[in-house]
């Protein structure tokens, strides 16, 4: 017998996890490329060493996370917090004439991104305070940007630039949680949609190792027939016939008990004429009978010329019930017709229920 393949289970586990630490690395590793001529524009664009300092810093941090490779969340959370110190260093260095609102921004994106909503609100919150505090130390006089030629601003302009960082924030913060409530539904459909073909899949399987189960029982009981016939084509005693058909009979289908039934010359009786179990034999022995129509499904059979089936012998009231045979569990009585007139019953027994269909 051939074994078919086993169809490879359907996988509806949808590895997010996995995604977010691969699209991370991607992330960083382009960020170090370009960080490479950032570092180097951003150090030949200053004399100050603590700005220079701060470039290779950062750049060093970044590398160092790409090679170490550390936690989803230590990688993502140090990689947000670049932008942050690099909006710091910025907005110290020129006030607002410098990039530190873009740095900023890209400190919320990334947040939101790559940790979630609350971190992004986070992220807008220290933000505004960087920029408040900025601002108000500088218009006030208490700190003085880095590089001399940065000017001034007034407090007018660094209130703007707060309010609009936290318009474009909050459009930013909007527009990305819209994006990752849009990637849950869609997983959640694909995984409604793999759970149903996965369904579908066990059902067809199902189905097809019954039908298996069924077309190999019926060739088994096709082969079983056809060797019971060519056994017994080939005995011409009676007895020796009867005797050795229930037994092949009993073998190749496995049942419990097969017995043939002979009607006698009045009609009235089927008597039992071979046996293939021990208590079989000793009703044989005590000459077993029964009436035609009158008792038993066999009786019953004997009269009505049609087969019947007992599949649960204990809920059929028409079986009766011998104390040889305490292991019948399903019976299958079968008329034995010659010329349109039946000469006796075939009688199958089974230890099992539902045994005969």
């Amino acid at each position: 017998m051939t074994h078919s393949t086993p169809t490879p289970p359907l996988n509806n586990n949808f590895a997010r996890d996995d995604w977010r630490d691969q699209f991370l690395q991607r992330i960083l590793i382009i960020a170090a490329v370009l960080g490479v001529f950032a570092v180097i524009a951003g150090a030949l664009a200053t004399d100050i060493l603590l700005l220079q300092g701060i470039y290779i810093g950062v750049f060093i941090t970044l590398v160092a996370i790409i090679v170490l490779r550390p936690t989803y969340l230590v990688r993502a959370g140090i990689f947000t917090i670049l932008p942050l110190i690099l909006g710091i260093s910025s907005m110290a260095n020129a006030g607002l004439r410098g990039d530190s609102l873009f740095f900023l921004l890209a400190y919320v994106t990334f947040s939101a991104l790559l940790i979630g909503p609350r971190s992004g609100l986070l992220a807008i919150g220290l933000s505004e305070v960087v920029i408040i505090v900025t601002g108000f130390l500088i218009v006030n006089g208490y700190f003085t940007p880095l590089d001399p030629f940065a000017g001034t601003s007034t407090l007018e302009n660094w209130i703007t630039d707060s309010v609009l960082h936290l318009l474009v924030s909050l459009v930013v913060l909007a527009g990305l949680r819209m994006l990752q409530d849009g990637f849950k539904r869609a997983q959640a459909q694909n995984k409604t949609m793999v759970d149903a073909l996965r369904e579908s899949q066990l059902e067809l399987e199902n189905r097809v190792i019954e039908r298996t189960k069924e077309l190999t029982r019926k060739t088994d009981q096709l082969n079983a027939s056809t060797f019971v016939a060519h056994q017994t084509a080939e005995i011409q005693e009676l007895d020796k016939l009867l005797s050795s058909t229930v037994n092949l009979i009993a073998k190749q289908f496995e049942l419990y008990h097969a017995g043939i039934y002979i009607i006698n010359e009045r009609g009235d009786y089927v008597i039992l004429q071979a046996a293939s179990s021990e208590g079989g034999k000793n009703m044989l022995k005590k000459g077993h009978r029964l009436g035609v129509g009158v008792q038993g499904i066999i009786g019953l059979v004997a009269a009505e010329k049609r087969p019947r089936i007992a599949s649960d012998v204990q809920d059929d009231a028409a079986v009766l019930k011998f104390p040889e045979l305490p292991k019948t569990r399903s019976e299958l009585a079968l008329p034995l017709i010659v010329r349109n007139k039946v000469i006796g019953v075939l009688d199958l027994q089974s230890s099992e229920e539902q045994a005969f269909q």
